[in-house]
């Protein structure tokens, strides 16, 4: 991967954390969902959404956010994938 996709691979992935998050928290409300992190988070989403495996990705996702690690364009697709299916499937 060539420097300025690996920024946006990482833009992508943070951006679609918060937007999980922010969804999230509309549905459940804050206290619920703002006090949950790493597994405990993943495993949130994965309960209420559905065939969302999270945790199977969990990871990858950590080290691009957090770590600045290039991630696959084929795993992004099938994270992206994964959270629309959450967002269609969550409530």
């Amino acid at each position: 991967l060539t420097r300025q996709s690996q920024s946006s691979t990482e833009i992508t992935l943070n951006e679609l954390m918060i937007l999980l998050r922010n969804v999230a928290m509309q549905t459940y409300g804050r206290q619920t969902v703002a006090s949950l992190s790493g597994k405990d988070w993943f495993s949130y989403l994965e309960s209420k959404g559905s065939k969302t495996p999270f945790t199977d990705f969990e990871m990858m996702i950590y080290a691009s956010v957090y770590r600045g690690k290039p991630v696959e364009k084929k795993a992004i697709e099938e994270i992206v994938q994964l959270s629309k299916r959450w967002i269609k499937t969550h409530a």
